[in-house]
């Protein structure tokens, strides 16, 4: 395993994130992990993350009004007002593009989170029922040990079977 981390390379994980990403299918930890069939979760995930934070715009320094009026006949609170209310849109401008991407970030996240619980729930599931199925076939072979070796007496659940089993030509092993 060991070997499997060392290939995986953060650029190897941004052309399959930028591929995916073109096609227009979901990027995510999980996604790429079950494209590359090797590696951690976690390292992908942590991967994906320096690729997300590389590809995030920056956000641009707010422009310096330089359209000030020449006319020194303009007061100096007119121009004090001015100032403040492109100060204030600048300001909330930037405060909106900034709560938008951590918007978007925490969105992408909660879905990867999702996805990866259903991931785990759809295994736990899987593994319920393998579980099952192998206490079933246990069973079933107790009860067809206990028939062949004419031993009624030991598990009762398997001779109220053959019992009824018997009562309808079967031997109460499923088939």
């Amino acid at each position: 395993m060991a070997a499997d981390v060392q290939n995986i390379t953060d650029e190897h994980i941004a052309s399959i994130a930028e591929r995916m990403s073109g096609e227009g299918r979901a990027v995510s930890p999980v996604t790429i992990w079950s494209e590359m069939r090797r590696g951690s979760i976690v390292d992908i995930a942590a991967a994906l993350q320096r690729w997300r934070d590389a590809r995030q715009p920056e956000i641009p320094a707010a422009p310096v009004a330089a359209d000030l009026p020449h006319d020194l006949s303009d007061s100096v609170l007119g121009i004090a007002r001015r100032l403040w209310a492109t100060a204030r849109e600048q300001t909330e401008d930037a405060h909106r593009q900034r709560l938008d991407a951590v918007n978007q970030r925490l969105d992408n996240l909660l879905a990867e989170r999702n996805e990866a619980l259903a991931e785990y729930q759809n295994a736990e599931a899987q593994t319920a029922a393998q579980r099952q199925q192998l206490s079933e076939v246990a069973r079933i072979v107790g009860c067809g040990r206990a028939l062949v070796g004419r031993t009624h007496g030991g598990d009762r659940s398997c001779g109220a079977q053959s019992d009824a089993g018997r009562r309808n030509g079967r031997t109460g092993i499923a088939r």
